[in-house]
């Protein structure tokens, strides 16, 4: 195979951190300043094409040719800075080597893997984002500077052979990685779904411009509003201030409050009593907490000159699972909109054109909290071109439906063949009520009401947050005490869950066991559950799914932990919790028993989500079924992609399980069952997988 390892330096006014590659590359000052290239094993080649060179002939013939597989990092920039100069080479023949790095487990950037893999002379070197500061970014004009608006090489000559060898360097890390993970061979389904990625990004998703500027002009006036009036009610100078407003609310109170965070304002305001002015200041700091336009601010940054937002996902953007990432938008955490379910669809439309006329005075009218409005409304603002609609496609509780399928928790899979009701089905179960009397189907597909309705809830609760063997903790963080239940109800659910699922709990640990075996014996081990296979070749992890496609974790060790029994008073559950932990985190409150046993425990290589640091990570059995639960998940959801481009419809954007498409207008309801039945479809590699979908069409996106 013939290789042709990439790296360039760059110019452009548009800043590519919130514009992103696209718009960044079709500014009109853009330019390509260093070119530093290898050819298979050969020494490094620098062009210095800012201070004359040329690109050189054989260069642009092993770009232009299908025989050359060019590699960078990143691919997708350098595949755009040479479109924006005249050479378009197709996306097939391009590999991104943080791809390959995030499919083995390491992180995206080239930096953060250069250090997890302790490289050495080949990892980035930090001078390097001063360097992009001074040559690569427009500059403010100075009377030092001579009101000049770049630097250019002549401006300083030292600085640009640095940049010169921080390219090259950057090639020389590249290259070193690849070399490292050669053996270890990204799926040819993953080249293919990388390659329908990059189309994906490249045919972008057209955005309202009208509302995304009406939300702005409309959010800036309200926040204005907001901030005059809560500074007329308490006095303050600056009533956005968290440290002057907490001060004032600590007076008003009567005690000294350690925050005045959105998650305690709801308590706030009931402490402050009904019509007084500490709690008309907190509603107000509520309503000021939920004024955010940044998504709207986004859009318009992004924005390319045919209308349409391009570059918003991040293949592999969750190296664990293989799942995407949002980037620019964030399309991964939109804002939910709940108008529709309280009013009628109808609404959005007279909404929409009110922001975009900018009619302040006339939503405040009819809308008490204008900030929840314009979030709630930030789906809408992604349109399709003229003549076409969405088709929205949605996976049916795709991650409940694996997770019974990988366990043969047969009544599950039952549920999910018959009427797809696991919320119901799962409080039918817990407490031994009839399926009907919570809710049940009519003649015409319609769900009907029973009596016990309001376990669906419970149901509901249970099944978002048990299934990776949570307990009354997760079931808070799904608003389990939200929705009124107390813990000693949370405690008895869990139990009720555990035991109507005992495949799924067997699950848990025999994940567990199996990961910890492979590790502690070097060798292959394969699983009851559809054949996964994990396997530890003295530096990686391998968890190798149905699918073909493998889960990394890197340099697992196997450490034995001695935990301690010990009883914990628990007086909203008006009883004692029992636990197991080490001593360092046992209270002095606490009881112990007496009882201690050893714990093996599997620890890996990983980014720390919280402090961002490569170190060394814990995991169980729960933890290893989410992971291969979701990348299973997204290994249905790439096939569907796969195959519904092949159909020959155009994606425009996927959101976690649901799939949007531009289709004609005039057959929008033919096409959308064409797309729900291809999501439906069995799967290969998931023979017994029950796989559901369903749709709508909408003239703007939103949630149906």
């Amino acid at each position: 195979m013939n290789n042709l390892y990439i790296d360039v330096e760059t110019f452009s006014s548009v800043d590519i951190m919130s514009s992103g590659a696209y718009a960044y590359t079709e500014s009109i000052d853009f330019e390509i300043l260093i070119l530093c290239y290898k050819i298979n094993d050969r020494p490094i080649i620098t062009v210095d094409l800012a201070s004359g060179d040329n690109l050189p002939l054989e260069f642009i013939d092993m770009l232009e040719s299908p025989h050359w597989t060019k590699h960078a990092h990143n691919a997708a920039f350098e595949r755009l800075c040479f479109r924006a100069v005249g050479y378009d080479t197709p996306i097939e023949q391009w590999e991104c080597s943080a791809v390959k790095a995030a499919y083995c487990g390491l992180p995206l950037s080239l930096d953060n893997i250069s250090k997890a893999m302790k490289l050495g002379e080949a990892s980035k070197d930090a001078e390097g984002k001063a360097l992009i500061r001074y040559f690569s970014i427009p500059v403010k004009p100075t009377i030092i500077n001579g009101g000049r608006n770049r630097n250019l090489p002549h401006h300083n000559p030292e600085k640009w052979e640095k940049y010169k060898a921080y390219c090259k360097q950057d090639v020389h890390a590249e290259y070193t990685i690849l070399q490292i993970l050669k053996d270890y061979h990204l799926p040819k389904f993953e080249h293919e779904m990388y390659n329908l990625d990059q189309m994906i990004n490249d045919r972008g998703i057209r955005i309202d411009k009208q509302v995304a500027q009406g939300a702005i002009a409309v959010d800036t006036r309200n926040a204005s509003e907001l901030y005059k009036e809560m500074q007329d009610l308490s006095g303050l100078d600056n009533p956005n201030s968290p440290a002057q407003l907490k001060q004032w609310l600590s007076i008003q109170l009567g005690r000294e409050l350690k925050t005045i965070g959105k998650d305690v304002l709801a308590d706030l305001s009931k402490e402050a009593g009904h019509g007084s002015v500490a709690s008309k200041i907190i509603k107000l700091r509520a309503k000021a907490a939920k004024t955010s336009i940044k998504k709207y601010k986004a859009m318009l940054a992004c924005l390319c000159l045919d209308g349409r937002a391009h570059g918003l996902f991040q293949f592999y953007g969750a190296n664990r699972t293989g799942r995407w990432a949002g980037r620019l938008i964030q399309l991964q955490n939109l804002p939910q909109n709940k108008i529709g379910l309280l009013r009628g669809w109808d609404e959005f439309d007279f909404i929409r054109e009110m922001v975009k006329a900018n009619d302040f005075e006339g939503l405040s009218l009819i809308y008490d909290d204008l900030g929840s409005l314009l979030s709630q409304l930030v789906r809408t603002a992604f349109i399709p071109e003229e003549g076409n609609t969405f088709g929205v496609a949605d996976f049916s509780a795709i991650e409940a439906r694996v997770i019974a399928w990988l366990a043969s928790e047969q009544w599950r899979l039952d549920v999910f063949d018959s009427h797809g009701m696991i919320y119901e089905a799962s409080a039918s179960k817990m407490f031994s009520v009839p399926l009907e009397s919570i809710s049940y189907k009519n003649e015409f597909g319609e769900k009907i009401r029973g009596e016990n309705y309001d376990m669906r809830a419970k149901g509901k609760v249970a099944e978002l947050a048990l299934g990776y063997q949570g307990g009354v903790g997760a079931m808070v963080n799904m608003g389990g005490d939200k929705m009124g239940l107390t813990k000693k109800e949370m405690k008895a659910i869990v139990k009720a869950w555990r035991e109507a699922n005992p495949n799924i709990k067997d699950l848990w640990e025999d994940i567990e066991n199996c990961a910890i075996l492979a590790v502690r014996k070097g060798k292959e081990v394969v699983s009851e559950y559809r054949g996964i296979k994990f396997k530890y070749d003295g530096y990686v992890l391998m968890i190798t799914l149905p699918s073909g496609r493998s889960l990394f974790y890197q340099q697992p060790l196997i450490v034995t932990e001695t935990k301690y029994e010990f009883k914990r008073y628990d007086p909203e559950a008006e009883d004692y919790d029992i636990g197991w932990a080490p001593k360092n985190r046992i209270l002095k409150s606490d009881i112990q028993t007496g009882k201690s046993w050893d714990v093996d425990k599997l620890v890996y290589m990983g980014m720390n989500q919280t402090t961002k640091i490569w170190e060394r990570v814990d995991t169980y059995g729960g933890k290893l079924v989410e992971n291969i639960v979701q990348a299973i998940a997204r290994d249905l959801l790439a096939e569907s992609l796969v195959k519904i481009d092949k159909a020959g419809f155009d994606i425009v954007m996927h959101v976690h399980d649901e799939v949007v498409c531009e289709i004609f207008k005039g057959a929008a309801a033919e096409e959308l069952k064409i797309i729900c039945d291809i999501m439906g479809e069995p799967v290969a590699w998931a023979e017994g997988l029950p796989l559901a979908a369903d749709g709508y069409v909408t003239e703007y996106y939103k949630k149906d």
